[in-house]
């Protein structure tokens, strides 16, 4: 008895419109009717597998941000150790006592 209430609903029928015979107006009406539905539920598809790929693509994101943090971070040690080697050890020594480094 549900799915004749959902179908009514949709089309916009009532008791008094399954009474009467079908013409070219009511036959109309419910296209009509069955398009909105049909629009809505396409949408409403859409929007879900937008948001699977949206969900997708943050977790191949996040791996790969992951994957490369070590890279990235050794990447950073590299070129702070071939800035330092500039750097005389007793300069180094009399800055770690002044507290600059």
């Amino acid at each position: 008895m549900k799915i004749l209430e959902i179908i009514k609903q949709k089309l916009g029928l009532d008791d008094k419109d399954l009474e009467k015979e079908i013409d070219l107006e009511s036959v109309k009406s419910m296209q009509r009717h069955l398009d909105d539905v049909a629009d809505e539920l396409i949408a409403e598809q859409t929007r879900k597998e937008q948001e699977k790929l949206t969900a997708e693509n943050k977790e191949w994101k996040d791996k790969m941000e992951k994957a490369r943090s070590r890279q990235q971070q050794m990447a950073k040690t590299r070129a702070k150790l071939r800035h330092m080697k500039g750097i005389s050890p007793a300069r180094l020594m009399k800055l770690r006592k002044e507290g600059k480094l």
